[in-house]
């Protein structure tokens, strides 16, 4: 019964001190051997592998055996007693430690002092992990409780500390983990600080976790960047143009209507129209792409926005163009098929035995002719090229538009 209630107060308290750490873990185990089983000292010694034998390597001892001259730190082969208490798993309890043979122990000169030692194995769930020592300066008699209470103890203290390895290195894992995290944050930042483009990204509940340079430059002048990309859409409302445009994926209203259908894993595109401050408006071709993370789920949303309005304005600048060129050989192929028989009348009209008429109607042939040439030249009109005209106003430079372009 004194057995049980014992434990039930153990088992606790190791299994808290080993969420903590290893060495507040043997700690622990110094104490409750010191309390449990009235030891002078006590001491935690690890058991590890070098060179394919069993060594002992001291990593606790109580603050008495400290005072008496034992080390902090000592390593030594896992050899005599401590052997045989490894190999048997159970509690070994010796009347007269001074009468073991030589060797058997570490050869410190604090053990001299002592009279009884007890080992008891710490045995966790893959077998024997170390040993607790308990030491006696004055004389002590064999007790089965006490070597009961000293294997209970030893079995508590190896499952908590293997507990505590196993909390130790997934510390180790998530810290790893964590910084192989921000590493990659900083790059992708630093790789995000480096696009001409604006670049936003967005958790799935609609919260900015990251801007760009250029992102933050762009929304500075609307007030700075919001928390969240539904505020970025309500403060850009009062500068939308008038109805949105067609791109892509198709039209938006603002930057937060576009997550809809990322948040169900699909890419999204569209074109955004907006005054700025000084009240030109532009064209924004705005890019929602979601980012899943390893089990599938959504974990961020990507925005860019390019900025469209001068290329849009080439577009239709060079539609315009196109139509104007192809508007100029049709009206040059109508003239030439009037010049022709205009042409042709002159020539007859210059054979009349009437000087004044013949000589009149060559002229006619001959204009005819200057402008058919002209003419010519404007159905084998190949680009748009401006010149500046006398007084300022653009026209069209035929000689450059007609020039055959050069190779290379």
């Amino acid at each position: 019964m004194e057995l049980e209630h014992s434990l039930a107060e153990l088992a606790p308290a190791l299994a808290d001190a080993a969420t903590v750490d290893a060495p507040t873990l043997f700690g622990e185990l110094i104490r409750q051997a010191e309390a449990l089983l009235g030891c002078d000292a006590a001491g935690v010694d690890l058991l590890e592998e070098r060179d394919g034998a069993l060594w002992l390597r001291r990593a606790r001892i109580s603050d008495s055996a400290l005072a008496r001259g034992a080390r902090r730190r000592l390593a030594w082969p896992a050899a005599g007693p401590a052997a045989r208490t490894i190999e048997s798993r159970t509690a070994t309890f010796w009347e007269d430690f001074q009468g073991l043979p030589g060797g058997a122990e570490p050869g410190e000169p604090w053990l001299r002092r002592i009279a009884s030692r007890l080992h008891a194995p710490l045995v966790g769930p893959d077998g024997v992990l170390g040993l607790l020592t308990a030491d006696w300066a004055t004389p002590r008699r064999r007790a089965p409780g006490r070597l009961a209470l000293a294997e209970a103890l030893g079995h508590c203290g190896g499952a908590a500390l293997a507990n505590a390895r196993r909390l130790a290195e997934a510390r180790r894992n998530r810290w790893a983990a964590e910084r192989a995290t921000e590493r990659a944050r900083t790059r992708i930042e630093a790789l995000l600080e480096g696009l001409a483009d604006p670049v936003i990204v967005v958790d799935p509940s609609g919260r900015i976790r990251h801007a760009n340079g250029r992102a933050r430059d762009a929304v500075g002048a609307i007030g700075g960047l919001p928390p969240t990309v539904q505020e970025l859409g309500e403060r850009l409302g009062p500068r939308l143009g008038g109805s949105p445009r067609e791109a892509g994926g198709g039209a938006i209203e603002s930057p937060s209507s576009l997550l809809e259908g990322v948040l169900r894993g699909e890419h999204g595109r569209g074109l955004l129209e907006l005054r700025d401050p000084a009240g030109a408006e532009r064209r924004l071709d705005l890019r929602a792409t979601p980012v899943f993370d390893a089990g599938g789920a959504l974990e961020a949303v990507v925005l860019v926005a390019r900025e469209v309005t001068g290329r849009d304005d080439v577009i239709e600048t060079r539609a315009r163009l196109d139509g104007a060129i192809k508007t100029a050989r049709l009206v040059a192929h109508e003239l030439n098929n009037r010049l022709t028989s205009l042409t042709g009348l002159g020539g007859m009209l210059a054979e009349s035995d009437d000087a004044p008429i013949a000589n009149l109607a060559q002229r006619v042939v001959d204009t005819a002719t200057e402008v058919g040439e002209l003419v010519s030249r404007l159905q084998e009109l190949k680009r748009f090229a401006e010149t500046t005209s006398g007084v300022g106003s653009p026209m069209l430079d035929l000689d450059r538009a007609t020039m055959p372009r050069q190779p290379g």
